[in-house]
């Protein structure tokens, strides 16, 4: 993606094992690329099939991926206001992302929302995952919503600890007031940075 930079994620343990099991996280746009967007495509219809499992609803059995592939890929590449990314491990493909504007109309609650995003499987539980979603929150800086389906406990559990470490990140710094895009200043943040905190960690169910 435009303006943004690699890092090393490194997966978490003990200290004699950082160095190796250290590896550099990228971005790409897609957009750029034919043989990135022909990958997406390869690639999103397993990312659909494995998504279908929860059974929620909220998305397609892999059964209907012949008839509507343009459709479900038209957010990824026909949305102008779209960034669609590959995520890159070592500089091989390991996943994707696509960040979306949410629609201004009736009134927009983020600048930004991460509507899809995955990593392969052989590329997972290396902090790729967790190294890309970092890369996005810094290159488009702004508010952002995510949106996870509640049956989905490895995705809860993995924004859960991401968006945790950015909270962390953010509230390390002196804070002496909030000041909320809408409502009252709060001049004792400590209450608030609590509230929000233990909406982060508390420990997701499903229903």
């Amino acid at each position: 993606l435009p303006g943004a930079s690699a890092l090393q994620a490194v997966k978490p343990g003990r200290a004699s094992r950082r160095l190796a099991d250290a590896v550099t996280v990228a971005l790409r746009d897609a957009r750029d690329s034919s043989d990135d967007r022909d990958w997406i495509r390869a690639v999103y219809r397993d990312y659909l099939s494995e998504l279908s499992v929860s059974k929620s609803g909220l998305f397609p059995a892999l059964g209907e991926w012949p008839a509507r592939e343009d459709e479900f890929l038209a957010a990824w590449f026909n949305d102008s206001s779209a960034h669609p990314g590959v995520i890159l491990s070592a500089g091989a493909r390991a996943g994707g992302a696509l960040v979306a504007r949410p629609p201004a109309f009736p009134r927009r609650t983020a600048d930004y929302r991460m509507a899809e995003f995955f990593v392969i499987d052989s590329a997972r539980r290396r902090g790729v995952g967790a190294g890309a979603a970092a890369l996005l929150f810094s290159r488009f800086s702004g508010e952002w919503e995510v949106v996870e389906d509640e049956y989905n406990r490895a995705a809860l559990g993995f924004w859960r600890r991401v968006i945790g470490r950015q909270f962390e990140k953010l509230v390390a710094r002196p804070l002496s007031l909030i000041c909320p895009s809408h409502g009252p200043l709060w001049d004792e943040p400590a209450a608030i940075v609590e509230r929000y905190r233990d909406w982060i960690f508390a420990k997701p169910k499903n229903h």
